[in-house]
Formats: C-alpha cells, sequence, structure tokens
C-alpha cells in the first residue's frame, strides 16, 4: 500500500515450490478512501485467471503489508472479508526469524482490551524470505525452486525485485549480514513476492504429497 495505490504481485506455485508471475498490477487510488479498497482493490484480489488447460483460477491466499502507509484501512479491509484467506501482514527483520513467524490480535477498544474477533497480524521473516528469493533466482533448470517470468513484464519490474542486497551492518549485536536497497531505489516487487512466499507457507505447500499434487495437477 503506497500513498496513492496500491501495488500486487501474483504469484503461482506448483510442485516444488516452483514459481511463475501470473500478473504484475498497479492500481492507483486513495487508500485513505475505505470505500476506493472495495471498489478497486476487492476486484483485483479476486480476479480469475486461465489456466493453460483451461481452468480458471483465483487466488488461494493473499497477504496485504499493514507495515507502511494506511494501517488502519488494512486492517478494516482484512477484518470485514474473514474466512478468506486474507492475511494482514508486517515485515520481521530480526536474523533467523521463519517466513511464517509470530502472530498477533491487534485491535482494541476504547478500553485498551484485544477485541475477541478482532485482526490477526502475522510478522513475516522478511530476510528469510528474501534469502530463499534469491538462492532460487539461481536455480538454473525449470522444476522445483525454479522462478519463471514473463516476456510481458517491465526492466522496472526486476529492478525492483533485485533492489536489495545483503551487507555487512554493525548492530547492538555485533556485526550481521542484512538486506538494505539504496536510498532512492524502489522495492515494491520484492515486498510483494516476499509475502506470496509467507502465502505459500500459509498454504502449506511445502508439506503437500506428491499424491495431492498430482491430484491438483
Amino acid at each position: 500500500v503506497q500513498g496513492d495505490r496500491w501495488e500486487l504481485v501474483v504469484w503461482g506455485f506448483g510442485r516444488g515450490e516452483e514459481m511463475w508471475v501470473v500478473d504484475d498490477l498497479v492500481i492507483y487510488g486513495n487508500p485513505a478512501d475505505q470505500r476506493e479498497w472495495d471498489l478497486k482493490l476487492d476486484p483485483a484480489i479476486k480476479a480469475t485467471y486461465r489456466h493453460v488447460c483451461g481452468v480458471e483460477m483465483s487466488a488461494d491466499a493473499v497477504a496485504i503489508d499493514t507495515g507502511g502507509h494506511f494501517t488502519h484501512q488494512c486492517y478494516v479491509f482484512v477484518r470485514n472479508r474473514p474466512n478468506q484467506n486474507l492475511y494482514a501482514v508486517k515485515g520481521e527483520t530480526r536474523l533467523g526469524r521463519p517466513i511464517k513467524s509470530a502472530s498477533v490480535l491487534v485491535d482494541v477498544n476504547e478500553r485498551g482490551k484485544t477485541i475477541r474477533k478482532g485482526v490477526r497480524l502475522w510478522h513475516v521473516g522478511t530476510d528469510t524470505a528474501k534469502d530463499l528469493l534469491y538462492g532460487r533466482l539461481q536455480v538454473s533448470q525449470p522444476g522445483p525452486g525454479y522462478v519463471h517470468f514473463a516476456r510481458e513484464l517491465t526492466a522496472e519490474f526486476y529492478d525492483q525485485l533485485t533492489a536489495e542486497s545483503r551487507m555487512l551492518v554493525k548492530t547492538g549485536r555485533g556485526e550481521e549480514h542484512r538486506w538494505l536497497k539504496p536510498a532512492g531505489k524502489r522495492n515494491e516487487k520484492l515486498d510483494c513476492t516476499v509475502y506470496a512466499l509467507f502465502c505459500a507457507q500459509m498454504l502449506g505447500l511445502h508439506t503437500l504429497s506428491d499424491k495431492l499434487w498430482a491430484r491438483l495437477e
């Protein structure tokens, strides 16, 4: 979620978490207006895509980054859509955190009490996800872990996907390697892909048996 738009990347996953870019969208609007979430974002995340075999497929899971612009509006959008595999997420940069990390209830009432059916916020181990993604970008043969791209993607897509580098920095715990981007560089496509990896974890795609994959295929 940006100041004047929503950025979306749709990823498909197959056996062995082989990955395909299915769509790359930029939807301009005013995220401060809750009605625009319903009018513009909702149809985008419910869109269907025709598989090569003719089947219409829609998203099995959607993650929305709440850690930047318009956190409140993110919470409202997720809260109003229970049981849709729609996840409010926030990046967790501490080293060693799993991609699907801890979750907490974040909605509170006027007395400071947690709302029983409030929004659950999931923390995502972003450094772990980026390590995985950058490793997969080096897989050279289609199959498990391979990442497929489309001819229609722009140079800007690739610039954003590879905007960050692992750099040695000084922290309170000593020197650590962290993923950082140069000032002025954009990385929305990388962030979206990190949260797609989180969705794959939430769906348990890495745990599916060969027999179940055969049924899905």
